[in-house]
């Protein structure tokens, strides 16, 4: 209702998490409500030169790239800066 949109985007990195069976269960079993893209080429994360594992990205409504993390940690920044672009 505030215009946040969530996408994950999962880049396998092991051959049984390439099956989209197995990745749509793990998305089931942790009751993620947002679509979940699959990545299998990494062409995704090779375009946001996203080479961690978690990295995310969190964009403003024209597209740009206003906060990148790699790696675990940042939430709350994150969070913040989500809060900022809603309200714009």
């Amino acid at each position: 209702g505030h215009g946040l949109i969530v996408v994950g985007v999962h880049t396998p990195k092991y051959g049984v998490d390439s099956n989209p069976k197995v990745v749509l269960d793990a998305v089931q079993k942790q009751g993620l409500t947002f679509p979940v893209l699959l990545d299998g080429k990494g062409l995704i994360a090779k375009s946001f030169n996203n080479y961690s594992w978690p990295g995310w990205q969190v964009m403003n409504p024209q597209g740009s790239i206003i906060l990148a993390a790699k790696g675990e940690g940042r939430y709350l920044q994150a969070e913040e800066q989500i809060r900022k672009a809603l309200q714009a």
